[in-house]
């Protein structure tokens, strides 16, 4: 980078002299210049005014702002070549001993990556990947029809149906769920749950449940829900007519009434008490 002297631009008359023409224009139109530029040349103009003061105290003000305006620019092109200088030695492979060519420094620009057709975070496009990649899976309905027997509870560690709660219900289907991840109908992806239809993956979509209880008729339950929670129901049931023998023992007593009210009845569950646990297993 080259520098070039600025001009300085003078009046002989006014005695006044600066490097920035926009001042001296500016002087050239004052009161004193005109007055000046009028009256006979006079040798010895006596002592300056406050004026006059004042006009030169601004000029070397004008001064010393554009020099360093000047100065600082001078050593911002000062580091600019040192680096230059650095970066051509270092780019340099020819031996000493060899008169040294300047390199071309060629400023390679890499071609910006295509952005793929579809993003992994579209339904549509997981949905394809899922049909693809799990097309072995059943859909939801088979998979989860009691005759399957896909999902298989263990109830040896409870003795009374009392002692079934509603923790207990969720823990028993996550751990059975996670026993079953590489075959599930359903598969949580990208913050949404995917449900293999018979037509294919689909993301399941409901309405909204905000402020509706769950045991209200307008409360949507997913379909995950209701199927784990229908497999666990059946299973329960079966284990305690296989212990007590019969059928009888649901109308004798009050525990069955309980168990069904509290534990077996979907309508007490809401869609994050069982899907939350499941998410973590994804």
């Amino acid at each position: 980078m080259v520098y070039y002297k600025m001009p300085i631009y003078s009046c002989e008359c006014c005695k006044y002299s600066t490097a920035i023409k926009t001042q001296y224009e500016r002087h050239n139109s004052t009161t004193k210049h005109l007055n000046n530029i009028n009256k006979p040349v006079v040798e010895d103009e006596g002592v300056p005014t406050t004026k006059d003061n004042t006009d030169s105290i601004d000029m070397l003000f004008d001064e010393i702002a554009f020099l360093k305006q000047e100065n600082a620019e001078m050593k911002i092109a000062l580091q600019e070549c040192k680096q230059l200088i650095a970066d051509m030695k270092n780019f340099s492979s020819t031996p000493p001993s060899i008169p040294q060519v300047p390199h071309q420094i060629i400023i390679s620009q890499q071609a910006p990556e295509e952005k793929p057709p579809d993003e992994t975070c579209n339904p549509r496009y997981i949905e394809k990947t899922l049909d693809e990649e799990c097309g072995k899976h059943e859909d939801i309905h088979s998979f989860f029809s009691f005759k399957s027997d896909n999902i298989v509870l263990d109830f040896d560690d409870i003795d009374e149906p009392c002692s079934i709660t509603k923790k207990y219900a969720i823990d028993k289907i996550t751990e059975a769920v996670k026993n079953k991840l590489e075959v599930l109908p359903f598969k949580y992806v990208k913050s949404s749950w995917y449900i293999k239809q018979q037509d294919g993956w689909k993301r399941e979509e409901y309405s909204s449940n905000k402020n509706i209880q769950s045991t209200s008729n307008s409360y949507t339950h997913s379909i995950i829900v209701k199927k784990l929670l229908y497999i666990f129901k059946i299973n329960v049931i079966k284990y305690y007519d296989n212990i007590m023998g019969s059928t009888d023992w649901r109308g004798v007593g009050s525990n069955f009434a309980e168990l069904a009210s509290e534990t077996l009845d979907v309508v007490k569950y809401t869609n994050s008490d069982v899907l939350t646990n499941l998410k973590q297993l994804f």
